[in-house]
Formats: C-alpha cells, structure tokens, sequence
C-alpha cells in the first residue's frame, strides 16, 4: 500500500520549504550587505551557484581578490546546504592558517548570527545549520585519504599543492559528486596545475567550466598601476613574469628555461620533415642506459652533407623489468628495421651509448657481436658545451624534431634551472641523448674566422709592362739579377 500524505502533512512541508527560502534569502542579504563579488569574480558564482558545473578551474593574475573569492564561495555554500562538510586546502597548512585564518577571513565572512562556533585548533568554522567549512594543506595527505566530502572543495595555489595530496583526495569526490573550484596563479614550469588547465580548457562549458581572470578584471585595481608594472617588467626584460603573475598566461619555461630557442619551435608531424633524399641519411642511436629510473634511447636521421639532424623516434623505458639489454634491443630492431626498409644508408649505422654504462656496451657485445658502440667522453664535453651545442642546432634551425616524439618534447619544454639558478640533473634523458649525438657527429657551431693576407704579402693577379720594368729595375738595383 502507497502512503499518501495528508493535506496538513503537505501544507507543513510547504511551509517548511518556503520557511528555509526565507532564512536563505535573509543569509544572502546580509552576506551581501559584508561583502559582494566584483564584475571579474561573478562568472566563477555563477558557474558554482547556478550553473551546475562540479570541476571549476580559476587561472588567476595578482590581486584578482580569489582569497576573498575562496571565502565568500565556501561560507555562501555552507549556508545554502545545511549538514555539508566544505573544505579549503592551501600548500601548507601554517601557510592557510596565515592567509586565510588569522587573517578571519573565514571567520568573519558570515554575519555573526549565523555562525555556531569557531575552532582555532581545527580551523574549523561550524554554522547553524551544522554545515562547517575546515582548512587544511596538502601536507596532510594521509589524513584525507578517507575523507568523502559531501560539500565544495576549494583548491587554492593549485600550482603549489602536492600532486600526492591531489590524487589521494580528489577521486573522493565521487562519493556525493561534490563540487571542486581548483584556483591560482599560473606557475613558472610545467606541473600539475598545467596539465588540469589543459583538461578544463579542453571541457570548458562541458564537464569543467574554465576562467582566465587577468588582474585588471577586478576593478579596484588601478589601471594605472598596472600600466606602469608591465612597462616596468617588459623594460626590464621580464616580459614573461607580466605574462604569467597578472594577464594569468602559463608561460612555458619562463626566464629559467635553459632552451628557450625550443620554445620558440613547432615540432611537426614526420611525413612532413622526412627527407625526400632519405638515401642519403643516416640513422643515429644513442643510449642513455639505466636500470631504476629511465632507459632512454634517441633515433636520428643525420645528413653529413647539410649537417642537418631529424629526430625522427624515441624509447622511454620506465619499466625496471624491461630495462634489461635483451628486451630494450628487442625494442630497438623494428624501429631499425623500418628505417632501412624505408632506405637509410645500410652502411651508416651509428650507435652512441654514456660512457658511465659500461655494463650495457659488454653486454650488447655478448649479445649482437655486428654492432659497434661509441661512448661518450663527458668530461671533455662538460654541461656548458652540451646546452651551448643543443642551443645553437635550434637557433640556426638545422633540426627538425616529429611530433609523437612526446618524452623527447616534454624534457625540452620543461628543462629550467632550479631556484639557485642549477642545471636540473633530473628528467633529461633525451637531453642528454640529442647532446651526446652532436658530439658524437662532431657538430661545431663556431664561425671559422676568416684568413685575410696581410697586404704586404699580397701579389697582384697581374702586372702590367710597367709594373714589370719598374720591378726589374729595383731588383737590378738590389743585386738581385
């Protein structure tokens, strides 16, 4: 038998509905009479609030005001949700508590009336409606692990978070497909927070909703003011840092990239830089062996007439079990095979390993007695040449490098000096590899200078009659006849 309501039991709900309308609608006056969203922070309201959208990606510039942002989106969602558990996560955790809570923005976004109680030890914010808001850094993972929200996440400096804090908390959300706004400043290099802007740029208006907000969309900021900063960083040639920390562009590298000419290259898909002559390429292997992290290896085409250097294949082994000598050659012999098929030089094949791997040289040896190995000779070679050499095959625009080669790219694009301005000595497999395949082509960058015969040992191409008397006569006088 099917319960029906009776009509007093109906009128009751109603009212209660119309009763928590009511208490809704007096929470957002007063919010709003404290503090109100400007005309750049309304698009994230209305995708939060009213939109629908449960993956929020803010790129944000300086002063874009996302702090206040943070505070006002997480207690207006609180209150509008009585029982949800709603969290913000810094980078660290005394980092939140000096931004966010002893700042009481947190605190003192609400009006006082609406609020249960505060717990400084938790930074916790409990409301009357026994909805609460925490704040926390992501390092604390393994206190979240578990955690399902049933509320809004709030991600703040995304770029600065732990990844570890992001993967171990964020499929949580799936529990009560609980909304998540990620926000922030772009970073100085690749991370994660590049790689989740990508997929919120791709979703945008789908499954994510994607903002760029430069600082001047908020309009308490001085137009003047920064005005005058850009002109001030482009003067000072740092044009990229304008880029990235107030119009909120990802700059790839930025002033630490160690190849900016790369950055400035397009690779292309391989049947568009196959040479047409490819008979008169050769194909180049170098091998970057290793036995815990990566195994790379680097296939070139290499014109020794043009000098001109194809990157044309990789290997990225990252598996230990299939480091070994027998399953990376096993890698390595169809990628060969397809290039003689398709008619490099038979008699040209030319094989590169480090120096340092000695025991893959021996052991490829045992095991394919045809193929001779040149090592490296790093220190003669030395960092400085290396980089200067990768540099300068870009600058002169005498490599092409296809498209899939995704690893090969990724180092490039990516390779920065640390923050006491260090060459990374990490994730630069392929670097090494396209460095130790120039020397082992003897590339040389170097304008020869150019021999001019100093003017008194200069001969005329001819003389005249002349000429020729005058030159008998002083000989003649000089005893030379």
């Amino acid at each position: 038998m099917t319960y029906a309501p009776k009509d007093d039991e109906l009128l009751l709900h109603v009212d209660d509905q119309e009763a928590g309308v009511i208490a809704l609608a007096e929470f957002l006056e007063k919010l709003h009479a404290r503090w109100q969203p400007h005309p750049g922070q309304i698009p994230l309201g209305w995708a939060l609030f009213y939109g629908g959208f449960k993956d929020i990606f803010a790129c944000c510039g300086r002063n874009y005001g996302k702090t206040e942002f943070i505070a006002y989106a997480s207690t207006r969602y609180a209150n509008e949700r009585p029982k949800s558990e709603n969290y913000i996560f810094g980078p660290l955790a005394k980092q939140v508590r000096e931004i966010l809570w002893a700042s009481k923005r947190i605190q003192e976004m609400s009006p006082a009336e609406f609020v249960q109680a505060t717990n400084t030890t938790e930074m916790r914010v409990t409301f009357n409606n026994d909805a609460f808001i925490k704040l926390d850094g992501s390092d604390n993972v393994d206190a979240y692990r578990g955690i399902k929200p049933k509320g809004l996440s709030v991600y703040d400096e995304f770029k600065d978070m732990r990844k570890e804090f992001i993967d171990a908390y964020d499929p949580n959300r799936a529990a009560f497909d609980s909304p998540a706004v990620y926000i922030g400043t772009p970073p100085e290099f690749h991370n994660h927070f590049v790689d989740t802007m990508e997929i919120a740029k791709r979703n945008h208006g789908k499954t994510w909703y994607f903002l760029r907000a430069p600082s001047s969309t908020n309009p308490h900021i001085s137009q003047r003011w920064l005005d005058a900063k850009r002109i001030e960083l482009i003067e000072a040639g740092d044009e990229e840092t304008w880029l990235r920390e107030y119009e909120a562009i990802y700059v790839k590298g930025g002033k630490r990239h160690i190849f900016p000419q790369f950055l400035k290259y397009k690779p292309r898909p391989l049947q568009e830089i196959l040479p047409i002559d490819i008979h008169k390429w050769q194909l180049v292997l170098h091998f970057d062996p290793a036995t815990t992290s990566t195994f790379g290896v680097l296939f070139s085409l290499h014109n020794p007439y043009s000098k001109r250097l194809i990157l044309v294949d990789e290997i990225y082994e990252s598996e230990m079990a299939k480091m070994t000598t027998g399953q990376i050659w096993a890698q390595v012999d169809p990628i060969i095979a397809k290039w003689l098929k398709l008619g490099v030089r038979t008699d040209w094949l030319t094989y590169g390993y480090d120096e340092a791997a000695a025991w893959f040289r021996n052991e490829t040896s045992e095991k394919k007695p045809g193929v001779f190995m040149s090592p490296t000779n790093k220190a003669h070679f030395g960092i400085k040449a290396g980089i200067s050499m990768v540099r300068d095959i870009f600058r002169l625009k005498m490599i092409e490098v296809a498209d899939h080669l995704k690893h090969t790219i990724s180092e490039m694009e990516n390779y920065i000096k640390d923050e006491k301005g260090n060459v990374p000595k990490e994730n630069d497999h392929q670097i090494n590899n396209l460095q130790y395949t120039l020397q082992l082509l003897g590339y040389k960058f170097e304008e020869e200078p150019e021999i001019i015969e100093p003017e008194h040992v200069a001969k005329p191409r001819y003389y005249s009659y002349e000429s020729e008397l005058e030159i008998e006569n002083h000989m003649a006088e000089i005893g030379e006849f």
